[in-house]
């Protein structure tokens, strides 16, 4: 393995620089005759060397891509990339914070579900609410070099729940929540009733169960939010995926989905998010694929969001989405029709809460 030299931060710095990164100042440009330029560049120097030794060279360089001109990086200064940092920062936290309601409300959705059909614990026993006897085409394994739906049958099950109840013992056990804590002294059990598990669950764990659910108990929990099992899973996963970004600090503006989530219904027909035209061999249009950028996940947000919540506040997350689309990079990059189409999708009107509750059973 080849030997990688650390390089300082000043070595760092000039190496943005050599790659065509604006408004650096070197130690040579210190000596500058005029002193108050020279004061100048020693602030923005001691500033971006700081700038780098708290976020590092690779967290900032991630948020040039954009810029990307072959090895070099073109109009874009060390403040504005820094600036690009700060405003993905600003869009992580507020949809971290949807997410999370999209995420409590799930694990009550099907806290109740179960709790409906298999009472307190009967969750202990997969076969009272997980699908089994048939292919379950969530759940794939390889056969003759192809993906398949796997047979959940009888041993796939018995296997299912005891990884699950063992790894479910020992959430409980390490729980600090009171009424765990209660319940464990109360009782000579380590088991608790569904509704208090859900909220020791992560949110890969109640995807996980959803997909085991039988398919009439999955449709309960799609109906809510007003889409179906397929959509629903696939928006979920997406989630995960841009949930798990938010939390380890990663770049969130600048994503490109490789699986592309069910866009939903109500956006494309709003013609909101950008869609690229595909085309045969004759230039003809066979179709219309949708975009892969943050602005896909956002959709999935706001559709779910408003089954929850139709009063929700998206003006944070509106205006930290505005705040990165200017002249070098447009709307489109980030997978907009156009910048008016931001506005439209935070804040369109849909269907009433009330229309929404006549039609499926809220429990």
């Amino acid at each position: 393995m080849t030997n990688k030299k650390q390089l300082r931060y000043i070595d760092q710095l000039a190496l943005l620089k050599l790659r065509g990164v604006q408004g650096i100042h070197l130690e040579w440009s210190l000596y500058n005759r005029n002193l108050n330029i020279r004061k100048r560049e020693r602030y923005y120097l001691q500033r971006q060397l700081s700038d780098l030794s708290t976020l590092g060279y690779y967290q900032l360089k991630d948020y040039l891509y954009p810029y990307r001109k072959g090895s070099r990086f073109s109009n874009i200064s060390f403040r504005q990339m820094r600036e690009r940092y700060y405003q993905d920062k600003r869009v992580r936290q507020n949809t971290l914070h949807a997410i999370e309601d999209i995420e409590v409300t799930l694990n009550t959705k099907i806290a109740h579900v179960l709790g409906d059909n298999c009472g307190a614990y009967g969750y202990l026993n997969f076969s009272n609410w997980c699908q089994h006897n048939t292919y379950n085409p969530y759940f794939k394994v390889r056969r003759n070099n192809r993906w398949r739906s796997k047979f959940m049958s009888k041993d796939v099950l018995q296997d299912e729940q005891v990884k699950f109840i063992k790894e479910v013992r020992i959430k409980i056990i390490k729980s600090r929540t009171p009424d765990v804590v209660r319940l464990r002294k109360e009782s000579d059990t380590s088991d608790v009733p569904i509704w208090l598990l859900m909220n020791e669950l992560t949110l890969g764990n109640s995807i996980h169960l959803y997909k085991l659910m039988k398919p009439k108990l999955r449709k309960l929990i799609a109906d809510y939010f007003n889409c179906t099992t397929d959509e629903l899973i696939s928006w979920l996963e997406c989630l995960r995926l841009i949930r798990n970004i938010c939390c380890h600090n990663g770049n969130l503006a600048d994503l490109q989905l490789k699986t592309r989530p069910r866009a939903p219904r109500e956006f494309i027909n709003q013609k909101i998010l950008y869609t690229i035209p595909i085309k045969d061999h004759d230039g003809n249009l066979r179709r219309w694929l949708i975009t892969n950028r943050i602005a896909l996940p956002l959709a999935i947000i706001v559709h779910l969001m408003r089954c929850i919540n139709q009063k929700y506040n998206f003006h944070d997350l509106n205006s930290s989405i505005k705040n990165l689309i200017n002249d070098s990079v447009t709307a489109n990059y980030y997978g907009f029709r156009d910048s008016q189409s931001v506005d439209l999708l935070f804040y369109s009107h849909f269907k009433s809460s009330n229309e929404k509750e006549s039609k499926f059973n809220l429990y």
